[in-house]
């Protein structure tokens, strides 16, 4: 279960997908890439919006 932590947290799969959890419960999905071998953030939007 993802819950609200003091601080700003990430989990992540082996896909390179992101659920960033936010001190007020809030979750993102942000995937992860790397273009030029610089590792960028894409924001998808809200998780429960974002999953099925």
């Amino acid at each position: 279960m993802l819950c609200a932590r003091a601080m700003l947290y990430r989990v992540a799969n082996a896909l390179g997908l992101c659920i960033e959890v936010h001190p007020t419960g809030a979750r993102y999905g942000r995937p992860r890439y790397r273009p030029d071998g610089r590792e960028k953030m894409l924001g998808l939007g809200v998780h429960s919006d974002v999953s099925a």
